[in-house]
């Protein structure tokens, strides 16, 4: 179980697949923070993230997961 500390950063311990909405977000080396620093400014319902492991390497392959279908068009417009 994750510590209230994940929870606090937005981060859901909830399965992926109980989520209506998803986006891929492709991100080079160092750069997931300002996107999760981002989500837990804007985004409105409950969310997650994942890393993807994409061949072949290159930028990082992560995807995200929403309850809100206008969270999802969200990150996909400022970030995918």
């Amino acid at each position: 179980m994750l510590s209230a500390n994940w929870r606090e950063l937005g981060y859901s311990e909830r399965d992926a697949k109980s989520f209506a909405y998803s986006a891929s977000v492709a991100l080079a080396f160092g750069q997931l923070e300002p996107v999760l620093a981002w989500c837990r400014a804007e985004l409105v319902g409950e969310w997650r993230w994942e890393y993807q492991p994409r061949d072949p390497p290159g930028k990082w392959q992560y995807r995200f997961y929403f309850d809100s279908e206008r969270d999802c068009l969200a990150v996909i417009l400022k970030w995918a």
